[in-house]
């Protein structure tokens, strides 16, 4: 019926979003003004739709029971199907008016058993999960204690009654106050810790105004969702019908996400869209993997993503089975599989997950724990009980890496972030009492073991390793003095700056070890940002030019006698590990979760193969080429009964959609 048409596409960030489409009855041939016109609305439109996604206005814009995906930020990984169970939180501190306090004192009384009641709520939990959390995780509830014992907050509080105020006010006044100081910080945990202290404030306000639901929820598989969940919710559920963890805000530095990770919950936390009082009651798919939580199944839908979720258990059986086994090719070439840690736990699912070792222990992770810089007695308690846990296996230890996307509050000049150029090795240099503490540290936790090696991150040059050398020498001086048994471990340099690519040849007459951080030297050598999603879509892994500076870096490394490993993220892709193998690389360092999956994918190939995709993959000329060949390796190492990865086939939603053209999915 319509005789003249004119469509163009409605881009956000290269991203297709949709068509705006124009049409008329009667015969027309629309011109280049009308096509300029249209293409200048599109463009604005793009913007508009990603915006209202953003601040979670598309739900006016588009019927809120049709949107079948949300997207959002993969918390813990895993996949899992259970109803919705949305915990509703009270809405913000700063909604809380302020009243006229009655009598002072009461109101104060009031605000002691008030935060009486939510510590014993956090011990309560710390106690019932106390078997399946480790002692890092589990010192998470200790932190909550500590905030609720801080004498900065409760002064607040307190001052704010005696000004008149009621107690409910005082505290959401005193919490925001103290939070406010934690959204200024650059580093993403940090900043995370702001929601855990609101978490708190929402608490204890629940208490003072009789709104704080203790009752434990149902039956049946349930996934728990909120606009923003603390750890202590977790325990409105029995774990063994918790399947699931979505939150509206948050990140993967969350300590919801921290805990859900070490129970082995799917999470996807950050979530956009429509209000998440819309989910309540309905069936839920959580992909902790792709960060993407799928409602309102059709029943094509549900069947596929059942039979996806049974495909991973089945797989996971699989994996089950070759856990203790040797990462071998099938014509028997052995590959070393390392895990990255950095919180006790790690050591100990590093074991049950079959590793070699601990290639990366990111050191960094426990002094984000403290509110200060922890003692040398405290870091060599943390040191010790990593490397007693993979004893005899090697324990790897990454030196204090901040900086740039990692800040420590008590350590930053002058109230300023560190920026990328203070950080890593720069600031300890500049900084020899805090070096010189970590490295007794884990000298003296490796006393009687032997299974320490110490890891220097952002070397740029040999100068910087001489003087992290001496300081070293220093450290073994000074215990041997003290008549600690301690010996100069083996030390290595992590290769994520490009100078470092080109130093290489020098480093090597001084360390044992190199190892690849591949996270920063993609941003670094392709301009974009780890942390920028939008960034990461268009300049990310693969690129066929950080696969030509990995191979350099292998040449390099081997021409000087040393082994060279990943232990950056891409490392856990099996069918990436499978071509990083076949470049040469000695070793591979990736999470627990993933390396059962890579070591299937080992053993299921041979050596030869190995080397004919290292080739193909150093010929690539293009990401697409990159994309297409390891699609093609992780057919060839895919374990029977696998789910589908970020680079196999179609989607769950995809493939449930076949059958039913006309659903739509967002």
């Amino acid at each position: 019926q319509y005789r003249g048409v004119l469509g163009v596409p409605v881009v956000h960030r290269q991203k297709v979003l949709g068509v705006l489409l124009v049409r008329q009855r009667k015969a027309r041939r629309f011109d280049d003004a009308d096509e300029a016109v249209l293409t200048t609305l599109g463009a604005q439109l793009g913007s508009a739709i990603a915006h209202a996604k953003a601040i979670g206005e598309w739900c006016r814009l588009c019927r809120p029971h049709r949107q079948r995906t949300i997207s959002g930020v993969p918390g813990a990984l895993g996949l899992s199907m259970g109803h919705a169970e949305v915990i509703v939180d009270g809405g913000q501190l700063v909604d809380i008016p302020d009243r006229q306090a009655s009598n002072v004192q009461v109101e104060v009384e009031r605000l002691h058993a008030a935060i009486r009641a939510v510590r014993d709520e956090a011990s309560a939990i710390r106690t019932r999960f106390s078997g399946q959390l480790g002692e890092t995780e589990l010192g998470l509830f200790d932190a909550y204690a500590m905030l609720l014992d801080s004498p900065e907050l409760l002064a607040a509080a307190t001052t704010e009654i005696q000004r008149g105020n009621w107690a409910a006010g005082s505290v959401a006044r005193a919490v925001e106050e103290f939070a406010k100081h934690f959204d200024a910080i650059p580093d993403a945990y940090l900043r995370e810790r702001a929601a855990d202290i609101r978490a708190l404030g929402k608490r204890i306000v629940g208490h003072l105004l009789d709104k704080t639901d203790s009752t434990t929820i149902g039956d049946g598989p349930i996934v728990l969702v909120g606009q923003c969940l603390s750890v202590l919710d977790i325990g409105k559920v029995k774990r063994a019908n918790l399947v699931g963890i979505v939150t509206a805000e948050g990140s993967a530095f969350s300590h919801i996400a921290i805990v859900a990770r070490a129970l082995g919950i799917p999470a996807v936390v950050g979530v956009q869209g429509p209000p998440l009082a819309y989910l309540d009651g309905h069936e839920l798919v959580v992909d902790g993997d792709a960060g993407q939580v799928h409602a309102h199944l059709s029943g094509a839908m549900r069947a596929e993503f059942a039979r996806a979720i049974d495909s991973r258990r089945r797989e996971n059986a699989s994996l089950e089975s070759i856990r203790h086994l040797e990462a071998v090719t099938a014509d028997g070439q052995r590959a070393t599989l390392y895990v990255n840690a950095g919180l006790s736990a790690d050591a100990e699912i590093a074991v049950t997950a079959g590793a070699s070792g601990i290639g990366l222990y990111r050191s960094e992770l426990p002094f984000m724990l403290f509110d200060r810089l922890p003692s040398e007695r405290e870091q060599a308690q943390l040191y010790r009980a990593v490397l007693q846990a993979m004893h005899p296996l090697p324990v790897t230890i990454r030196v204090l890496d901040i900086g740039g996307d990692k800040q420590l509050p008590y350590l930053q000049e002058r109230r300023e972030p560190l920026t990328r150029g203070q950080r890593g090795i720069r600031f300890l240099l500049d900084h020899p009492d805090v070096f010189l503490t970590q490295l007794r540290a884990a000298l003296r936790a490796n006393e009687g073991l032997g299974n320490l090696r110490l890891l220097l991150p952002m070397i740029t040059c040999v100068d910087e390793l001489d003087q992290s050398l001496r300081l070293v020498d220093q450290a073994v001086e000074q215990l041997e003095g003290e008549g600690v048994d301690v010996r100069r471990p083996e030390i290595g340099v992590m290769i994520e700056v490009p100078a470092a690519i080109y130093q290489i040849a020098l480093l090597a007459k001084k360390v044992a070890f190199f190892s690849v951080g591949t996270n920063d030297l993609a941003q670094f050598l392709l301009a974009t940002d780890r942390d920028d999603t939008s960034g990461a879509a268009r300049f990310g892994l693969p690129h066929p030019a950080l696969l030509q500076a990995l191979h350099r870096i292998i040449e390099e490394a081997h021409q000087a006698g040393k082994p060279v490993s990943v232990c950056g993220e891409i490392a856990g892709d099996p069918a990436v590990a499978l071509v990083l193998l076949g470049m040469g690389f000695d070793a591979l360092s990736m999470g627990p979760a993933v390396l059962p999956r890579v070591k299937a994918a080992i053993r299921r190939v041979d050596s030869a193969s190995l080397r004919n995709f290292a080739d193909e993959a150093l010929r690539c000329q293009s990401r697409a080429d990159v994309e297409r060949l390891l699609s093609k390796v992780a057919r060839t190492g895919a374990v029977e009964g696998a789910s589908s990865t970020q680079w196999e086939g179609e989607s769950v939603v995809a493939a449930a959609a076949k059958p039913h053209p006309t659903a739509v999915t967002n």
